[in-house]
């Protein structure tokens, strides 16, 4: 069972959780690029705002979920 959960670990959720990390990294960063670059116009600022908040809450919940896999995981492995 140990190395089933790890297989599967290795080779789906592991890079899953990289991928939608990195997206979320890079819509918040889109979100800075839009902040910064349009300094006048307060409805293209108040969007890039959204756009990092929307890329930190998908960077936690990328974080937590992979929290979450590894405490099931590791629950799995103990129970040998």
């Amino acid at each position: 069972m140990q190395a089933l959960v790890d297989k599967f670990a290795a080779a789906i959720i592991n890079p899953l959780l990289l991928l939608m990390f990195a997206a979320a990294f890079l819509y918040f960063v889109y979100g800075i690029f839009e902040f910064v670059r349009n300094p006048e116009d307060s409805g293209a600022r108040s969007k890039g705002i959204q756009h990092m908040v929307y890329g930190l809450i998908g960077l936690l919940l990328m974080v937590t979920a992979g929290a979450v896999f590894n405490i099931i995981k590791a629950t799995v492995n103990s129970l040998r």
